[in-house]
């Protein structure tokens, strides 16, 4: 995702984050995305945790997903209202 991010010179900023998710201790890539004041964070999760939906720190409910192939959908939408 950032090789992508940075082959389209899109500014991003990047983490690792460790979680915790029942007994174990997860660290996923955080990438922060500004447009307009707003900041999209993703997540970049190993394909082994495909099935694997976290719940947000913030409210406790699951997180919403997006495939690459749905994240590159946004990223170019995001490019064409430029």
């Amino acid at each position: 995702m950032e090789e992508f991010l940075r082959r389209e010179e899109i500014p991003f900023e990047a983490e690792v984050v460790t979680i915790r998710h029942g007994g174990e201790f997860f660290e996923d890539p955080h990438l922060y995305l500004e447009e307009d004041g707003v900041v999209v964070e993703c997540i970049v999760y190993p394909l082994q945790d495909i099935r694997r939906i976290p719940k947000s720190s913030i409210t406790g409910r699951p997180m919403e997903r997006a495939d690459a192939k749905r994240l590159k959908k946004l990223i170019e939408a995001m490019k064409r209202e430029e």
